[in-house]
């Protein structure tokens, strides 16, 4: 995910073919629909949780290094603002910006690129391209970025609780 973001600001610069996501809203944009957006998150992983019960050893074992449990959260925090911040910049950026009325076209793109997320296969495809369509609408609202790392971050931030807090991360 890094490199592909760092593609698309080079990208940017170089060619100059699609211009930055703003960084601002444009417009009034109110802050329940950034909540919304980002409330959303949380309620849909911990249903996904209670209701599938996955097995996260092997995601532990694959991301959550040998380290002190302050470490790790502080680890987790920094990767959820980073990819937030890359993921919104790529997906709602680049490709909804580029292709202004492909809501669906970068929601479907973004839930096929979490098919190995958590949750994972086809329900975190269809879960991550949802909320996916609901981060679209919010960019179009607000024109901005940073009302859609702040619902992202929410997201990424519960992904790192759960993990973190499964029974295999800690012991």
């Amino acid at each position: 995910m890094l490199a592909l973001g760092l593609h698309a600001a080079t990208a940017w610069a170089s060619r100059g073919v699609i211009p930055p996501p703003e960084l601002g809203p444009r417009g009034r944009l109110p802050a329940w629909a950034t909540l919304a957006v980002g409330g959303v998150t949380p309620l849909g992983l911990l249903g996904w949780l209670a209701v599938a019960r996955p097995d996260l050893s092997g995601v532990v074992q694959a991301y959550v290094p040998s380290l002190p449990l302050a470490t790790l959260i502080l680890g987790g925090a920094v990767v959820a603002v980073v990819n937030a911040t890359l993921e919104e910049i790529v997906w709602r950026g680049v490709f909804q910006r580029g292709l202004e009325v492909a809501i669906g076209v970068q929601a479907a793109s973004f839930g096929v690129a979490h098919a190995h997320g958590v949750p994972s296969g086809w329900l975190g495809v269809v879960l991550a391209g949802a909320w996916a369509v609901l981060l679209g609408l919010l960019r179009r609202a607000s024109g901005g970025l940073l009302a859609r790392i702040v619902a992202h971050f929410v997201a990424d931030a519960t992904i790192a609780v759960i993990v973190l807090g499964s029974g295999s991360a800690l012991g």
